[in-house]
């Protein structure tokens, strides 16, 4: 599962950088932010921890 967020930063700063990326399958520049937020968002529903309600840094508007 770690290495599944790695690949979602690795396409994002491909994105950022070079404008294309090869890492996360139908990911481009339009949706790479949504795609991470339902990822962490799946992630989270999975692994609940009342502890990170403070930390929802992904919610804040970009």
């Amino acid at each position: 599962m770690i290495g599944d967020f790695y690949y979602l930063h690795c396409a994002a700063e491909s994105l950022a950088s070079a404008g294309f990326q090869y890492d996360w399958p139908d990911v481009d520049a339009d949706n790479i932010d949504n795609v991470i937020d339902e990822f962490l968002d799946a992630w989270r529903e999975a692994h609940p921890v009342r502890q990170w309600r403070p930390y929802e840094w992904h919610k804040i508007a970009r």
